[in-house]
């Protein structure tokens, strides 16, 4: 009597062609992973430095810079109508959002867990921590007039 206790040469082909796919995929998938990473980070960079940059050019026209821990308030004269316009910056949920008068929504910056200002000795500081624990801080120098 003949006793079949091994596989046979078909059966191994067949194994060894799904096992060699789920690795092919299992690498595709690591890589797509780190790719999306990588983009993530530079669209994160790219609109810190947007924010910066709006920033920046309104505190060069800004009369008076106050803060609370939690929020930026810019006073300035708006030159076309000579009318004085309140900017503020705060946090609200996950979105770092822009105001104007206190009327608008302006989102600035996204998935945010925390942001905190400081104003001292003329240097305004800005510390934000987004919710994959990336930390951006910038430091800016405002003429204390208010």
């Amino acid at each position: 009597m003949k006793n079949d206790k091994g596989f046979s040469l078909l059966e191994v082909i067949i194994t060894l062609s799904v096992l060699s796919s789920c690795v092919l995929l299992l690498s595709f998938a690591i890589s797509q992973i780190q790719t999306s990473r990588s983009l993530i980070k530079d669209e994160r960079q790219i609109e810190w430095h947007l924010f910066i940059n709006q920033l920046e050019y309104e505190l060069r026209e800004s009369e008076t810079v106050r803060t609370t821990k939690s929020e930026l308030t810019l006073i300035k004269t708006d030159p076309s109508d000579q009318l004085k316009k309140t900017i503020t910056y705060n946090r609200r949920f996950s979105i770092i959002r822009r105001q104007v008068d206190s009327q608008g929504h302006q989102p600035i910056l996204l998935e945010v867990k925390s942001i905190e200002f400081g104003l001292l000795d003329e240097k305004l500081t800005i510390e934000v921590i987004f919710q994959n624990d990336e930390t951006y801080q910038a430091a800016f120098r405002v003429r204390m007039n208010g």
